[in-house]
């Protein structure tokens, strides 16, 4: 089957079969949109919104159903259904776009190497591939048509152009003009068209023409732009100036690269497949001056010629760097923005959002190759956001390379390194040094023959080592040539005049970029022409380079880190220090900070914590929290060293200790505040200590904001303490400490505390009359109340908490109340109830741009999917939980994702064959037991029982778990595990299934909720197992008839399955052959109707009819 979109929509059964019928027009926009991403799954959201836009119809996913239907009856079963919507199993090859792009993209690489000849074959078969004036013309001017059209026009635009180079370059002038003429006409405000047709008529002899068309042209640019011509245009009126040109419009072949062609054409063919396999992921390592830099320079160049949109973000090698710096430079280039406005919690993720939707919106004109380089001096935000777009970037022509010196030891590198090594097709190259015939050939230039084998042996093979060392022999070759390519550098440093040298140095400290008024500025003794004279010297010696006007930069980062190690420790200081003094006023807080610190003892003190701290503001702005709380400790760091300022440094600890919750660090975050606790106690200031302690709840989300079953003693010790100190008092010292105890004692061993706590806050708020603290003790009762049997009190304290909270002021706390509401509802078996409160608390993240919930509320949507029996929704929402909870760095502990997975896996009777794989490596000690359970009814689903049995009594797996939130689920694993060893050779003794059946029957009405992470359903199908398993048949009936009732009253399809199984069983014990037989007809058609295959096995061989 091949496809066409390059003019009407079509579909042939060979290239050379007549069109088939597609049908109706939006039959015909939904395979255009399909044919857009061949072999990619495209969303049913994005196609209901491609098709109607605004206006759907009543049921459009029926419409859609039905619209796929029909194209399936002409194109076959080449229209699959997957999880997040639909995909047409076809390659890119298969449509003539893709046919078309890569046709394109080889002309350009030919006309780059010097195929001209090649080149214009290239193009012509690309440009005839084109059947009508513009591409799918079925959809109108829908989004999705027009983005791909113009990404496919530009192609076109671009491919037309190098074959008029290609014409040129062969010498065909007189065919080179009319289609120079015509590109001009098309595109009037673009150079190259203009340069083409200059350097056509001159070479057909018309330099007259030539001329006045270079005229016309920089008259239309002055006038619609306010631009001058560019060096191209330029060029090309000097050569028509010159006289008639041979040939010589192909652009000049770059230089060779030496010694790596195997890696640039690895690179260079993962680009070019691009718009076949979608986004990729390389990384190349290698020792400082390798090559790492080069090679992807000239991968960009490659793909720049191919029509590819290439931006670079380098990172800054000084710490102090704004946060995702490398990647406001590649979303600045491509058109878009990193930056996010809203909280502090929900920032970093609308930051990275942003990253995401710009290289997405770009990657649908043309294939975008982001180059970030450098990536071993990244910031933390960078590195999460590289880790992010390694999960979360699954479609467009993307490709992200980025460069990292070996030997660099950062766990956030780490993470990074293992997030990208899972991507599909990634890349790693690790560049070692050049052959000795590849290091003579890059200084062949510089060094003869005779030198080059000196060259290679002092180099070590590094190229950039190589090519200083043959610098110093190429001048005048006396001596010894120095071991180290330090000493390199310093031969070269040393024939500077000793102000250039000078000047290099303040330039060093400044940074590896830098603005030459700073240095005019910081270095005021200096005569303007004097600084001029030395950087003309500098740059005259290849030491820097132009960067950007008014700025220079290193040629190297080890010519910089040479003058840098080479100036005493108190000289940099001082020079630091005269910087910091000549940074403008609008200076960016990080830079002047930087100069500050690195300026002590030179600097003042206040200054310096005062620009600390506006550092740590803006850092905290920007979602940056490590970068912030960096910040703070050097503003602690320079305090202390001034003397003793222990309010001052209470408030640097609680910004600090704030910020590090809000980023859901909460081990840095306990240990900051409580510092700032221990210190306000020791001076008598409750009021501070109270406020640190108000800090520790609510920065979670709608989850604990203390690691999962930690109990954090020391903690709770000085909460206690404070509370000591506050007394009996009501008053916002008293209710706000009383709510932060509530909450953090949450995995202590007395669980009554958080309850007695929340109370007494509670009352207190209420005696002050003060709404807002009657608001903190609400939130802190919520969490208190998270418990197994609880669940009235908590629907009362959450709606009472709607009651108090303006929602439009304070949507976070109302989320809160929504969120914990809809669990306990669910965990009622309000299933109505919980679907309206889950709804209420979408439409407020949505309103009020709270994308730090948004994980939490997936994860429950997962549950919902659980519950009902949509396992393959539930497993693409668990998918997606999990790449948000890595982006918003809260709960990363990977044992709760292999959680949420699991009772997926064990609805599908999976959980043997994946949970081997997924928990390779996962640290499940912090599970409370889960760990251990998922491992024993793994293998009992996989014919294990002894070793299932041996697993449990290892840990005394079947000891009751601690009263906490997720008691009730682990406990009916638990009766789960019980039942299906029971059922084995192996067996069990009654006492256990007995006693777990004894802990569940209170619940016996409830849902088997864990929290907002998984179901499991009714607690009767979980108890009436454990009670079958220990004999107790009348009450194991009783509850697997319950169970029954409340799973097809509410739909809850899997945990029907499993009811109707387990009655079935019971009674075949009873004798009951056509119970049996009316349970088991049941029960198999629920499981074949979610997939539950294992369910499907047992009722099979329990009624083999």
């Amino acid at each position: 089957m091949v496809y066409g979109v390059l003019g009407a929509v079509e579909a042939r059964l060979s290239a050379d079969a007549p069109p088939l019928d597609l049908g109706s027009p939006l039959q015909r926009v939904l395979l255009g949109l399909l044919l857009t991403e061949p072999g990619r799954s495209v969303s049913l959201d994005r196609i209901v919104d491609a098709l109607w836009a605004d206006a759907p119809p009543a049921d459009p996913d029926a419409s859609v159903q039905t619209y796929v239907s029909r194209l399936r009856r002409v194109l076959g079963r080449v229209v699959e259904r997957t999880p997040a919507g639909y995909r047409l199993v076809a390659e890119a090859g298969d449509v003539d776009a893709g046919r078309f792009s890569a046709s394109a993209a080889s002309a350009g690489r030919r006309l780059a190497g010097g195929d001209a000849a090649g080149a214009l074959a290239d193009a012509d078969e690309a440009l005839s591939l084109w059947r009508g004036p513009v591409a799918l013309e079925d959809a109108g001017d829908r989004p999705f048509a027009a983005a791909a059209r113009d990404r496919l026009e530009e192609l076109q635009r671009t491919c037309r152009e190098d074959r008029t180079a290609a014409l040129l370059a062969l010498g065909r002038a007189a065919e080179a003009v009319p289609e120079a003429e015509a590109l001009v006409a098309s595109s009037p405000l673009a150079e190259r068209p203009w340069v083409l047709l200059v350097d056509a008529l001159a070479a057909a002899g018309r330099t007259a023409d030539a001329l006045a068309r270079y005229a016309q042209a920089r008259r239309l640019l002055d006038e619609e732009l306010g631009l001058a011509p560019g060096p191209a245009l330029e060029a090309a009126q000097a050569r028509a100036l010159r006289g008639p040109v041979a040939v010589a419009a192909a652009p000049s072949p770059p230089p060779a690269l030496v010694g790596r062609d195997r890696e640039f054409g690895l690179l260079r063919d993962l680009v070019a497949g691009l718009p076949r396999t979608g986004p990729r992921f390389a990384l190349v390592d290698g020792e400082p001056g390798i090559g790492k830099t080069r090679l992807l320079a000239e991968v960009a160049a490659a793909a720049r010629a191919s029509g590819a949109r290439v931006a670079v973000g380098r990172c800054h090698e000084d710490d102090d760097a704004p946060a995702l710096w490398p990647f406001l430079q590649v979303t600045g280039a491509l058109g878009g923005g990193a930056g996010a406005e809203g909280g502090a919690a929900g920032g970093a993720f609308a930051a990275f959002e942003a990253v995401l939707s710009t290289l997405v919106a770009a990657s649908s004109r043309a294939p975008v190759v982001v180059v970030v380089d450098d990536l071993h001096w990244a910031d933390p935000a960078s590195l999460r956001l590289l880790g992010f777009l390694a999960v979360e970037l699954q479609h467009g022509p993307v490709a992200v390379l980025g460069t990292c010196r070996t030997g660099v030891r950062d766990p956030g590198l780490a993470r990074v390194r293992a997030a990208l090594a899972r991507t599909p097709g990634f890349t790693q190259l690790t560049l070692g040094p050049l052959e000795p015939a590849a290091t003579a050939a890059l200084v062949a230039g510089v060094v003869g023959s005779d030198a080059a084998g000196e060259v290679h042996e002092r180099s070590g093979g590094n190229p950039f080592f190589a090519t200083e060392l043959a610098r110093v022999l190429s001048g005048d070759g006396s001596g010894p040539v120095p071991p180290g390519v330090r000493d390199v550098v310093e031969r070269r440093l040393a024939g500077l005049p000793e102000p250039a040298r000078e000047v290099l140095t303040l330039a060093a400290v400044a940074g590896q970029r830098f603005a030459v008024s700073l240095l005019q500025r910081a270095d005021g003794a200096a005569a303007p022409d004097d600084l001029a004279d030395a950087l003309d010297a500098a740059e005259s010696a290849d030491l820097v380079r132009p960067a950007g006007p008014g700025e220079l930069a290193f040629a190297h980062a080890l010519v910089r880190e040479t003058l840098l190690e080479g100036t005493p420790p108190l000289r940099r200081a001082r020079l630091h220090a005269r910087l910091a003094a000549a940074l403008p006023a609008g200076a960016a807080p990080f830079e002047r900070a930087h100069h500050l610190v690195a300026g002590r003892p030179f600097t003042d003190a206040e200054a310096t914590v005062a620009a600390c701290s506006a550092a740590a503001e803006r850092a905290a702005h920007d979602h940056a929290h490590e970068s912030a709380a960096r910040w703070w400790e050097r503003a602690l760091e320079v305090l202390d060293a001034e003397g003793d300022r222990p309010e001052l440094r209470s408030e640097l600890l609680l910004r600090a200790g704030t910020t590090m919750a809000r980023a859901g660090s909460w081990a840095e975050a306990q240990r900051l505040l409580s510092g700032v606790i221990d210190a306000a106690l020791a001076r008598g200031d409750t009021g501070t200590a109270a406020t640190a302690a108000d800090q520790l709840q609510g920065i979670g989300g709608l989850w604990f904001p203390v690691t999962y079953g930690v109990y954090p003693a020391e903690l709770v010790g000085r909460l206690e303490a404070l509370l000591a100190a506050v007394g009996e008092v009501d008053g916002p010292a008293r209710v706000r400490t009383l709510a932060a105890l509530a909450v953090v004692v949450h995995y202590g061993p007395d669980r009554s505390r958080g309850l007695r706590a929340a109370e007494e806050a509670v009352a207190a708020a209420r005696r002050t009359g003060r709404v807002d603290l009657l608001r903190t003790a609400l939130v802190a009762r919520l969490g208190a109340c998270w418990l197994p049997g609880h669940e009235d009190r908590l629907i009362a304290n959450a709606t009472e908490l709607l009651e108090v909270t303006p929602a439009e002021e304070l949507p976070e706390v109302a989320m809160l109340a929504l969120v914990r509401r809809a669990v306990a509802r669910m965990g009622l078996g309000d299933v109505d109830g919980d679907a309206a409160d889950l709804a209420a608390a979408w439409e407020l993240a949505r309103r009020h741009d709270l994308p730090l919930v948004h994980a939490q509320l997936v994860s429950m949507q997962a549950a919902r999917a659980m519950l009902f029996g949509d396992l393959e929704t539930a497993e693409e929402l668990v998918d997606r939980t999990f790449a948000l909870v890595q982006r918003t760095q809260l709960y990363t502990q990977s044992w709760q994702d292999l959680v949420m997975r699991s009772f997926i896996w064990i609805d599908r009777g999976c959980l043997a064959q994946r949970l081997p794989e997924a928990a390779a490596g996962v640290d499940t000690s912090g599970g409370a037991g889960s760990g251990t359970l998922l491992t024993a009814i793994a293998l009992l689903e996989a014919g294990m029982a002894a070793e299932a049995a041996a697993e449990m009594a290892r840990v005394d797996g079947w000891a009751p778990f601690p009263m906490q939130w997720d008691w009730l689920a682990l406990t009916c694993w638990q009766a789960y595990a019980a039942a299906e060893l029971a059922a084995t050779p192996v067996g069990i003794d009654p006492a256990v299934p007995a006693a777990i059946a004894d802990r569940l029957l209170p619940f016996a009405d409830h849902l088997a909720v864990q929290g907002g992470i998984g179901a499991q359903g009714p607690v009767a199908l979980l108890l009436g197992r454990a009670e079958a398993a220990a004999g107790r048949l009348d009450d194991a009936e009783r509850h697997l008839r319950q169970a029954v009732a409340v799973s097809a009253r509410s739909g809850l399809r899997p945990s029907e399955a499993r009811a109707r199984l387990a009655l079935a069983s019971l009674l075949a014990r009873r004798g009951d052959v056509a119970g049996v037989s009316a349970e088991a007809r049941a029960a198999l058609a629920l499981a074949e109707e979610v997939g539950m295959v294992r369910v499907a096995d047992e009722v099979r061989r329990l009624d083999p009819r």
